[in-house]
Protein backbone atom coordinates (compact mmCIF):
# COMPACT_ATOMS: atom_id res chain seq x y z
CA UNK A 1 0.00 0.00 0.00
CA UNK A 2 1.29 3.48 -0.82
CA UNK A 3 2.15 5.80 2.04
CA UNK A 4 -0.64 8.40 2.25
CA UNK A 5 1.94 10.94 3.45
CA UNK A 6 4.00 10.43 0.29
CA UNK A 7 3.18 13.10 -2.32
CA UNK A 8 3.47 10.48 -5.07
CA UNK A 9 0.54 8.57 -3.57
CA UNK A 10 -1.53 10.86 -5.82
CA UNK A 11 -0.37 8.64 -8.69
CA UNK A 12 -2.57 5.53 -8.76
CA UNK A 13 0.24 2.99 -9.01
CA UNK A 14 -1.75 0.11 -7.50
CA UNK A 15 -4.67 0.65 -9.84
CA UNK A 16 -2.42 0.79 -12.90
CA UNK A 17 -0.65 -2.40 -11.80
CA UNK A 18 -3.97 -4.17 -11.33
CA UNK A 19 -5.11 -3.16 -14.83
CA UNK A 20 -1.95 -4.42 -16.48
CA UNK A 21 -1.91 -7.57 -14.33
CA UNK A 22 -5.48 -8.38 -15.35
CA UNK A 23 -4.56 -7.87 -19.00
CA UNK A 24 -1.60 -10.25 -18.69
CA UNK A 25 -3.76 -12.90 -17.01
CA UNK A 26 -6.38 -12.74 -19.74
CA UNK A 27 -3.68 -12.88 -22.40
CA UNK A 28 -2.00 -15.91 -20.82
CA UNK A 29 -5.30 -17.78 -20.65
CA UNK A 30 -5.89 -16.89 -24.28
CA UNK A 31 -2.44 -18.19 -25.28
CA UNK A 32 -3.25 -21.49 -23.56
CA UNK A 33 -6.59 -21.70 -25.38
CA UNK A 34 -4.74 -21.24 -28.66
CA UNK A 35 -2.29 -24.09 -28.31
CA UNK A 36 0.27 -22.93 -25.77
CA UNK A 37 -0.66 -24.60 -22.45
CA UNK A 38 2.76 -23.72 -20.99
CA UNK A 39 1.39 -20.28 -20.14
CA UNK A 40 -1.12 -21.84 -17.74
CA UNK A 41 1.75 -23.64 -16.02
CA UNK A 42 3.42 -20.37 -14.98
CA UNK A 43 0.25 -18.32 -14.52
CA UNK A 44 -0.44 -18.94 -10.79
CA UNK A 45 2.97 -17.70 -9.62
CA UNK A 46 3.00 -14.74 -12.01
CA UNK A 47 -0.52 -13.77 -10.98
CA UNK A 48 0.44 -13.94 -7.30
CA UNK A 49 3.20 -11.42 -8.04
CA UNK A 50 0.88 -9.34 -10.27
CA UNK A 51 3.23 -9.95 -13.22
CA UNK A 52 5.78 -7.52 -11.78
CA UNK A 53 8.57 -9.31 -13.64
CA UNK A 54 7.02 -8.37 -16.98
CA UNK A 55 8.25 -5.19 -18.64
CA UNK A 56 4.69 -4.49 -19.74
CA UNK A 57 3.48 -4.52 -16.12
CA UNK A 58 5.47 -1.76 -14.40
CA UNK A 59 5.24 -1.41 -10.62
CA UNK A 60 5.64 2.34 -10.14
CA UNK A 61 5.17 2.24 -6.38
CA UNK A 62 8.30 0.09 -6.06
CA UNK A 63 10.14 2.25 -8.60
CA UNK A 64 9.32 5.48 -6.76
CA UNK A 65 10.41 3.90 -3.48
CA UNK A 66 13.71 2.73 -4.94
CA UNK A 67 14.54 6.23 -6.23
CA UNK A 68 13.62 7.98 -2.98
CA UNK A 69 14.74 5.48 -0.33
CA UNK A 70 17.55 6.66 1.90
CA UNK A 71 21.01 5.46 0.78
CA UNK A 72 22.03 5.16 4.47
CA UNK A 73 19.30 2.64 5.33
CA UNK A 74 15.76 3.17 6.55
CA UNK A 75 16.25 2.02 10.14
CA UNK A 76 18.92 0.53 12.38
CA UNK A 77 17.27 -2.87 11.98
CA UNK A 78 17.38 -2.48 8.19
CA UNK A 79 21.07 -1.48 8.37
CA UNK A 80 22.03 -4.52 10.43
CA UNK A 81 20.15 -6.92 8.16
CA UNK A 82 21.35 -5.38 4.90
CA UNK A 83 24.97 -4.43 5.48
CA UNK A 84 26.99 -3.02 2.61
CA UNK A 85 26.28 -5.69 0.01
CA UNK A 86 23.39 -6.39 -2.33
CA UNK A 87 21.11 -9.36 -2.80
CA UNK A 88 20.25 -10.60 -6.29
CA UNK A 89 16.47 -10.47 -6.86
CA UNK A 90 14.71 -13.67 -7.80
CA UNK A 91 13.24 -14.27 -11.23
CA UNK A 92 9.76 -15.51 -12.00
CA UNK A 93 9.25 -18.48 -14.28
CA UNK A 94 8.83 -17.57 -17.91
CA UNK A 95 7.74 -19.13 -21.18
CA UNK A 96 10.06 -18.96 -24.19
CA UNK A 97 8.31 -19.96 -27.43
CA UNK A 98 10.27 -20.90 -30.55
CA UNK A 99 7.33 -20.73 -32.92
CA UNK A 100 7.01 -17.47 -34.87
CA UNK A 101 3.34 -18.17 -35.50
CA UNK A 102 2.73 -17.25 -31.87
CA UNK A 103 3.22 -13.59 -32.82
CA UNK A 104 -0.26 -13.56 -34.38
CA UNK A 105 -1.63 -15.27 -31.27
CA UNK A 106 -0.02 -12.55 -29.13
CA UNK A 107 -1.73 -9.80 -31.09
CA UNK A 108 -5.10 -11.54 -31.33
CA UNK A 109 -5.09 -12.24 -27.58
CA UNK A 110 -4.09 -8.66 -26.80
CA UNK A 111 -7.06 -7.36 -28.77
CA UNK A 112 -9.42 -9.92 -27.20
CA UNK A 113 -8.24 -8.99 -23.71
CA UNK A 114 -8.74 -5.30 -24.41
CA UNK A 115 -12.32 -5.97 -25.50
CA UNK A 116 -13.03 -7.97 -22.34
CA UNK A 117 -11.70 -5.28 -20.01
CA UNK A 118 -13.27 -2.41 -21.95
CA UNK A 119 -9.63 -1.38 -21.93
CA UNK A 120 -8.70 2.01 -23.21
CA UNK A 121 -5.11 1.38 -24.25
CA UNK A 122 -4.47 5.06 -24.89
CA UNK A 123 -5.38 5.96 -21.29
CA UNK A 124 -3.20 3.17 -19.85
CA UNK A 125 -0.27 4.17 -22.07
CA UNK A 126 -0.66 7.84 -21.17
CA UNK A 127 -0.73 7.02 -17.47
CA UNK A 128 2.32 4.80 -17.80
CA UNK A 129 4.13 7.64 -19.53
CA UNK A 130 3.20 9.92 -16.64
CA UNK A 131 4.64 7.34 -14.25
CA UNK A 132 7.87 7.36 -16.27
CA UNK A 133 8.04 11.16 -16.06
CA UNK A 134 7.53 11.16 -12.30
CA UNK A 135 10.13 8.42 -11.81
CA UNK A 136 12.70 10.11 -14.04
CA UNK A 137 12.21 13.43 -12.28
CA UNK A 138 12.98 11.78 -8.97
CA UNK A 139 15.90 9.72 -10.29
CA UNK A 140 17.66 12.71 -11.84
CA UNK A 141 16.90 15.29 -9.16
CA UNK A 142 20.08 17.27 -8.32
CA UNK A 143 18.50 18.41 -5.05
CA UNK A 144 19.06 14.96 -3.51
CA UNK A 145 22.74 15.94 -3.14
CA UNK A 146 23.69 12.37 -2.24
CA UNK A 147 27.48 12.79 -2.48
CA UNK A 148 27.63 15.79 -0.15
CA UNK A 149 25.31 14.18 2.37
CA UNK A 150 27.26 10.91 2.28
CA UNK A 151 30.48 12.85 2.93
CA UNK A 152 28.80 14.25 6.04
CA UNK A 153 27.84 10.74 7.17
CA UNK A 154 31.36 9.38 6.56
CA UNK A 155 32.90 12.24 8.56
CA UNK A 156 30.64 11.31 11.46
CA UNK A 157 31.65 7.65 11.18
CA UNK A 158 35.34 8.66 11.20
CA UNK A 159 34.84 10.12 14.66
CA UNK A 160 33.47 6.86 16.04
CA UNK A 161 34.44 3.19 16.10
CA UNK A 162 33.94 2.62 12.37
CA UNK A 163 36.11 5.02 10.32
CA UNK A 164 35.93 4.93 6.54
CA UNK A 165 39.02 4.59 4.33
CA UNK A 166 38.46 5.69 0.71
CA UNK A 167 41.78 4.10 -0.31
CA UNK A 168 41.65 0.90 1.75
CA UNK A 169 42.37 -2.50 0.18
CA UNK A 170 38.96 -4.05 0.89
CA UNK A 171 36.52 -1.66 -0.74
CA UNK A 172 32.81 -2.31 -0.77
CA UNK A 173 31.71 -2.68 -4.40
CA UNK A 174 28.50 -0.83 -3.65
CA UNK A 175 30.12 2.11 -1.80
CA UNK A 176 33.64 2.29 -3.22
CA UNK A 177 35.26 2.68 0.21
CA UNK A 178 36.83 0.39 2.79
CA UNK A 179 34.73 0.27 5.96
CA UNK A 180 37.48 -1.46 7.91
CA UNK A 181 35.37 -4.52 8.69
CA UNK A 182 35.11 -7.96 7.04
CA UNK A 183 32.30 -8.05 4.53
CA UNK A 184 29.89 -10.81 3.64
CA UNK A 185 30.31 -12.94 0.53
CA UNK A 186 28.54 -11.56 -2.53
CA UNK A 187 25.91 -13.97 -3.89
CA UNK A 188 26.57 -15.58 -7.25
CA UNK A 189 24.49 -14.80 -10.29
CA UNK A 190 22.37 -17.78 -11.37
CA UNK A 191 23.61 -19.58 -14.45
CA UNK A 192 21.92 -18.65 -17.70
CA UNK A 193 19.60 -21.25 -19.18
CA UNK A 194 20.83 -22.70 -22.48
CA UNK A 195 17.91 -22.05 -24.81
CA UNK A 196 19.60 -23.93 -27.65
CA UNK A 197 18.95 -27.27 -25.94
CA UNK A 198 15.82 -29.06 -27.06
CA UNK A 199 13.01 -27.85 -29.28
CA UNK A 200 9.56 -26.44 -28.80
CA UNK A 201 8.19 -23.98 -26.30
CA UNK A 202 10.21 -23.97 -23.08
CA UNK A 203 9.33 -23.08 -19.50
CA UNK A 204 12.25 -21.44 -17.72
CA UNK A 205 11.97 -22.23 -13.99
CA UNK A 206 11.82 -19.49 -11.39
CA UNK A 207 15.02 -18.47 -9.63
CA UNK A 208 14.90 -17.69 -5.89
CA UNK A 209 16.40 -14.52 -4.47
CA UNK A 210 20.12 -14.85 -3.77
CA UNK A 211 20.50 -13.14 -0.40
CA UNK A 212 23.51 -11.22 0.82
CA UNK A 213 24.35 -11.86 4.46
CA UNK A 214 26.57 -9.28 6.20
CA UNK A 215 29.12 -10.25 8.82
CA UNK A 216 28.49 -9.32 12.46
CA UNK A 217 31.11 -6.54 12.28
CA UNK A 218 29.60 -5.24 9.05
CA UNK A 219 26.15 -5.08 10.63
CA UNK A 220 27.51 -2.97 13.48
CA UNK A 221 29.27 -0.63 11.06
CA UNK A 222 26.12 -0.26 8.96
CA UNK A 223 24.12 0.53 12.11
CA UNK A 224 26.69 3.23 12.90
CA UNK A 225 26.18 4.63 9.40
CA UNK A 226 22.43 4.86 9.98
CA UNK A 227 22.88 6.57 13.34
CA UNK A 228 25.29 9.07 11.75
CA UNK A 229 22.75 9.81 9.01
CA UNK A 230 20.34 10.85 11.77
CA UNK A 231 22.88 12.75 13.86
CA UNK A 232 24.15 14.77 10.88
CA UNK A 233 20.68 15.55 9.55
CA UNK A 234 21.42 13.72 6.29
CA UNK A 235 18.19 11.73 6.53
CA UNK A 236 16.14 14.86 7.15
CA UNK A 237 17.75 16.75 4.27
CA UNK A 238 17.34 13.77 1.93
CA UNK A 239 13.64 13.34 2.74
CA UNK A 240 12.97 17.06 2.45
CA UNK A 241 14.65 17.23 -0.95
CA UNK A 242 12.69 14.22 -2.21
CA UNK A 243 9.37 15.64 -1.04
CA UNK A 244 10.16 19.00 -2.64
CA UNK A 245 11.00 17.25 -5.91
CA UNK A 246 7.84 15.15 -5.78
CA UNK A 247 5.60 18.14 -5.02
CA UNK A 248 7.13 20.12 -7.88
CA UNK A 249 6.66 17.20 -10.29
CA UNK A 250 3.03 16.75 -9.22
CA UNK A 251 2.32 20.45 -9.63
CA UNK A 252 3.79 20.37 -13.13
CA UNK A 253 1.64 17.36 -14.09
CA UNK A 254 -1.48 18.22 -12.09
CA UNK A 255 -3.72 18.64 -15.13
CA UNK A 256 -2.81 15.20 -16.48
CA UNK A 257 -3.39 13.56 -13.11
CA UNK A 258 -6.76 15.28 -12.72
CA UNK A 259 -7.83 14.13 -16.17
CA UNK A 260 -6.59 10.53 -16.01
CA UNK A 261 -7.12 9.45 -12.38
CA UNK A 262 -10.91 8.96 -12.68
CA UNK A 263 -10.42 7.01 -15.92
CA UNK A 264 -7.79 4.76 -14.33
CA UNK A 265 -10.09 4.04 -11.38
CA UNK A 266 -12.87 2.98 -13.75
CA UNK A 267 -10.54 0.85 -15.85
CA UNK A 268 -9.27 -0.89 -12.70
CA UNK A 269 -12.84 -1.83 -11.80
CA UNK A 270 -13.62 -3.20 -15.29
CA UNK A 271 -10.35 -5.13 -15.41
CA UNK A 272 -11.02 -6.73 -12.02
CA UNK A 273 -14.49 -7.77 -13.18
CA UNK A 274 -13.15 -9.19 -16.44
CA UNK A 275 -10.82 -11.71 -14.79
CA UNK A 276 -13.73 -12.98 -12.68
CA UNK A 277 -15.98 -13.51 -15.71
CA UNK A 278 -15.78 -16.48 -18.07
CA UNK A 279 -15.37 -15.52 -21.74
Amino acid sequence: MPDPNDPYSAFLADELLSINSAMRELEYRCYADNGYPEYLEVLPALKANEFRSSASTPDYETTFRAFSESPWFTSEENARATGYGSSIPGLDAQVVPDDRSILKVFEDCRQASLRRTSGNEDVVNAYSQLGNVLAETLATSPSQNKDALTKRVFECMDKGRYPVDPNGPHKSIRWGVDFGVPLGVAPRMPEAVDLTQGTGTKVIPAEPTQHYFPTAEESESAAAMYRCSLETGAQTDWNRANNDTKNAALAKNEATLTELNPKIRELAKSAAAAVQTKP
